[in-house]
């Protein structure tokens, strides 16, 4: 427990919170919605509660280990919370998502003729003021072949549905993680960065476990796992979880192979052994 380092900041304020005990879990997945997190903070100062007793708050996590900067883990809005005093102690639950007030903004838009499908996504992105433009790697098929609009036309109604609409047209898949919009071609994952390594010696816990949609695996925690990102999986022993064997297809005999990540889901007590990501990945094209 002694290996870990952690913060906390609401508001771009800078919470102590060495030293006092925190439980985090955050969920992100490529499946389409917010990702989200549950933060609890015992025992925080009676000035530092009262500073936050309203919802819509920005708030960021921020977990490592000794010897390492702490790297963002999570940044979204504060959907609920609760102070309350439990025997003892003060405990402070947080409720968060990212991506909300983004995706579900409703706006107006005039897409030009001729419009290429990178122009409808940068004009979207126009709309997203705070939003960062990541990898575009799903847009590149799209950019090739120059599809574009032949008249005139106009949108009202979410960024969601207008994404959700120009990702079936075009064959790509987006998502919002850490305030950054990306963009990767169907169950391709990004090129542009190396392959993280899951294995005994790089903190694998246990024995993945094959799926039909691909692996679930768990490590000591990592936050530079992210969405849409590729590993590869070694391991001498697995676990498999195919559902109907009349029906599926037999797995692999392989422990090795390549994943992207569709789902990551870190975990963390930072008073207890509970310090670890639970990643689902799918199987590559």
């Amino acid at each position: 427990m002694n290996n870990r380092t952690y913060r906390v900041e609401v508001d771009d304020d800078l919470w102590h919170t060495e030293g006092l005990k925190v439980v985090f879990n955050v969920e992100k997945s490529l499946i389409g919605t917010p990702n989200k997190a549950d933060i609890t903070i015992y025992n925080m100062a009676a000035s530092s509660r009262k500073k936050i007793q309203s919802q819509g708050k920005k708030i960021k996590l921020f977990a490592g280990r000794k010897g390492e900067k702490p790297a963002l883990l999570f940044v979204g809005k504060i959907t609920n919370l609760i102070h309350q005093k439990i025997s003892t102690e003060w405990v402070s639950k947080f409720y968060c998502y990212d991506s909300i007030d983004y995706l579900e903004k409703q706006v107006n838009l005039e897409i030009e003729k001729g419009a290429t499908v990178e122009d409808q996504f940068n004009l979207v992105l126009n709309e997203l003021q705070g939003v960062y433009k990541g990898f575009t790697s799903g847009l590149k098929k799209c950019m090739s072949g120059q599809v574009s609009i032949l008249r005139h036309a106009t949108y009202s109604g979410s960024i969601r549905e207008f994404l959700e609409r120009l990702s079936e047209q075009c064959g790509f898949e987006f998502f919002m993680e850490n305030e950054t919009i990306e963009t990767i071609e169907y169950n391709t994952p990004i090129d542009d960065i190396v392959p993280i390594t899951i294995n005994q010696s790089q903190g694998m816990i246990g024995s993945p476990e094959i799926t039909e949609q691909g692996i679930m695996v768990n490590v000591l925690l990592k936050p530079e796992l992210k969405l849409g990102r590729k590993i590869k999986v070694e391991s001498t022993s697995k676990k498999v979880n195919m559902g109907a064997m009349h029906f599926a297809r037999p797995p692999a005999l392989d422990y090795t192979g390549s994943y992207i990540i569709r789902k990551v889901n870190h975990q963390g007590d930072t008073h207890s052994d509970l310090w670890m990501s639970r990643i689902e990945g799918g199987f590559l094209l």
